[in-house]
Parts: structure tokens; C-alpha cells; sequence
């Protein structure tokens, strides 16, 4: 459900941060090529992992908690400043 939420608002939450509406579909493209290097990568990693709560667990416990953190403050990028282009994030860098 949360995933089906964050779909369906990313146009949006894209152009908050200020992504050009003509541009959006390379931020959609993003995801999926990020994915076919990050997976295999974490896959190797995740085989080589032994600890008392097995192999996958601790794999799926950090990765729900980094995805429950991420859901919480993408919506909120554009006021928390992390967005490109704003004026908020030129302040910060100068």
C-alpha cells in the first residue's frame, strides 16, 4: 500500500523539488537501472552474511527501516530544502 501511495504522488513530489515537468520520465527511469546494480551487489552481500538471525533478516530489517524513513521525508523534500534548483538549497550551498 505504501508503495502504491509513493507511485502515485512521485510526479508530483518531483516537481516540488523543482524537476522540470518535461523531464520526469528520467527521474522514472532512475529507480529501475539504480536497481540493476544495487540488487546483485546486495544479493553477493547478503549470500556472504552470517549472523544469529540468519542470512536475509538483517538485510530486510535495514532495508524496511531505510524505506520507512524514506517514505516519511520524500514527501516533505521540497520543504525540508533537499530539492535542486530551490532557493532553499542554493542558500545552503553558498
Amino acid at each position: 500500500m505504501a508503495f502504491a501511495l509513493q507511485s502515485a504522488n512521485m510526479s508530483r513530489i518531483f516537481q516540488t523539488i523543482g524537476a522540470n515537468p518535461n523531464d520526469i520520465g528520467y527521474f522514472w527511469l532512475a529507480a529501475p537501472i539504480a536497481g540493476m546494480f544495487v540488487q546483485p551487489i546486495v544479493g553477493a552481500i547478503s549470500d556472504r552474511t552470517w549472523t544469529s538471525f540468519g542470512r536475509r533478516l538483517p538485510w530486510l530489517y535495514v532495508g524496511g527501516l531505510v524505506s520507512i524513513i524514506v517514505l516519511i521525508l520524500m514527501p516533505n523534500a521540497g520543504n525540508l530544502g533537499l530539492g535542486y534548483g530551490t532557493r532553499t538549497s542554493m542558500l545552503l550551498l553558498s
